[in-house]
């Protein structure tokens, strides 16, 4: 992974600084969104509580308030007050292709960075971390997804997230 992959990764930890100046001048998508004055985040639909869309259909969660933080770094660094945002909705069938095909400038859900999906598309800064517990009776899954499918169930109460992790993964946003 090369500097300008990451730099959108470095906005999310507010460790914008000089540095990034001269990455900007290196990183094709950070040229994109200075030409087109346009950033465009790919966000889930129903992954609560990372990206999903509410009752008046606006995209919210932990990873949509996180990007909108890394687009007002980027406005400020290239000097577009006027940078729009455009919000794709991506799946996890769509979620790398729309990456590497540069449809999206960064994604906004969560993807577990595995050995592999690295060579697919660059990893921003970890943004949680998830713990998977293996006693479920219908699934094994993020315990974090599994809490936010329990806020919309009908009997929140039958779903129960227990046990010893069996591994830890990070969570992270892909970007190109």
């Amino acid at each position: 992974m090369n500097l300008p992959s990451i730099v959108l990764g470095l906005a999310l930890g507010a460790a914008v600084s000089g540095a990034m100046a001269a990455a900007v001048e290196d990183s094709p998508t950070l040229q994109r969104i200075r030409a087109a004055s346009t950033i465009t985040l790919g966000h889930r639909e129903t992954t609560i509580p990372f990206s999903y869309d509410d009752d008046r259909r606006q995209v919210v969660g932990y990873a949509q308030d996180l990007m909108m933080k890394v687009v007002t770094a980027i406005k400020a660094e290239l000097n577009l007050p006027k940078l729009s945002v455009k919000l794709v909705p991506v799946t996890t069938d769509t979620r790398f292709s729309v990456v590497q095909d540069g449809q999206l400038d960064l994604g906004c859900s969560t993807t577990t960075n595995t050995l592999d999906r690295p060579r697919r598309v660059a990893f921003a800064t970890s943004i949680c971390m998830t713990i998977i517990t293996g006693r479920a009776v219908a699934y094994l899954m993020d315990d974090a997804v599994i809490c936010g499918q329990r806020l919309q169930a009908n009997n929140p109460s039958e779903w129960i997230v227990v046990g010893e992790a069996l591994f830890k993964a990070p969570n992270d946003l892909p970007m190109p």
